[in-house]
């Protein structure tokens, strides 16, 4: 499902919420922090049944941050899907937008059917021990 530029101008606008991530670069911290709002939003805990969506080159405020958006950024983006460190493999598309007069590189992620993605914790996964994403799921937590 791709958003229209309207819808994500709108989510850009609001406070960042379990449905949006907002982060200025891809340096630093921000690959696994990238990775950990992925998984957050294939799992859809709060049962939206709505994209999630990553912005890679926005302040916090939602404005643009002036990233330069290269094919070699989109490419990082895209193999997150892949690199081995989120499991199962989300649904998740990248793409650049034109977003309020700036490049975006924006990750939207599908929420997958069941609660399930896990992260890479060293050198092995934290899984889903005993129906925990269940529970929190159940239970609204």
């Amino acid at each position: 499902m791709n958003l229209s530029d309207a819808e994500l101008e709108a989510l850009l606008s609001e406070p960042e919420s379990d449905r949006v991530e907002r982060k200025e670069s891809f340096r630093g911290d921000v690959p696994e922090k990238a990775r950990q709002a992925i998984c957050a939003f294939a799992n859809d805990l709060p049962s939206y049944r709505k994209p999630g969506v990553v912005f890679i080159g926005a302040k916090d405020d939602g404005s643009p941050s002036g990233l330069a958006v290269t094919d070699e950024l989109l490419l990082q983006l895209a193999n997150i899907r892949t690199d081995g460190n989120i499991l199962p493999l989300p649904s998740m598309t990248v793409e650049n937008r034109i977003l309020k007069g700036a490049s975006m590189a924006v990750i939207t992620v599908m929420p997958a059917d069941a609660p399930r993605c896990v992260t890479k914790v060293g050198p092995g996964y934290a899984p889903d021990h005993g129906g925990e994403l269940q529970a929190l799921k159940t239970n609204g937590s």
